[in-house]
């Protein structure tokens, strides 16, 4: 009977300290997965919600959520006009399709969903990007590292 309790301690034990562990895991790729960064006059704060590549196209999509800390403003985002770009992990620059991106408005202190569409000419299987920079307008840039590829 005594085994038999020593050996359901022993089991309960490691069993709390597994889950610990992949709880610890999980907000680990949780904080690498929403990367934040702030624009250089610091308006402007962004999180990485998505990266997503297509396989077929050979291109990603990547989604953030913009929050403007200034007065109510609009802007456009991630054209590579105004310098937009990526560096993948075999050092490869992508660049947007479009030249001028998307127009948002961006009111006082509220998180906007933003897409920066058709980052160009990477290979399928490319694990994640070394750098992205997203242009805010012509004056402001927002700038992640190690940003991970979902692909379809």
């Amino acid at each position: 009977m005594n085994n038999n309790k020593q050996a359901y301690k022993n089991r309960s034990f490691a069993v709390r300290h597994c889950r610990d562990f992949a709880l610890f895991l999980l907000l680990c790729l949780l904080c690498v997965s929403c990367e934040k960064a702030t624009s250089n006059d610091g308006n402007y704060s962004g999180t990485i919600v998505e990266c997503i590549g297509n396989t077929a196209e050979q291109e990603l999509t990547v989604t953030l959520m913009i929050t403007n800390s200034g007065l109510n403003d609009e802007q456009w985002v991630g054209g590579a006009g105004n310098g937009t770009m990526a560096i993948d992990n075999k050092g490869n620059t992508l660049t947007p399709y479009s030249n001028m991106g998307n127009f948002y408005e961006f009111p006082t202190g509220t998180a906007v969903r933003v897409t920066v569409e058709r980052l160009n000419k990477i290979l399928p299987g490319t694990l994640k990007l070394q750098t992205l920079k997203v242009s805010i307008g012509t004056e402001n840039m927002l700038e992640f590292k190690d940003v991970l590829i979902a692909w379809d």
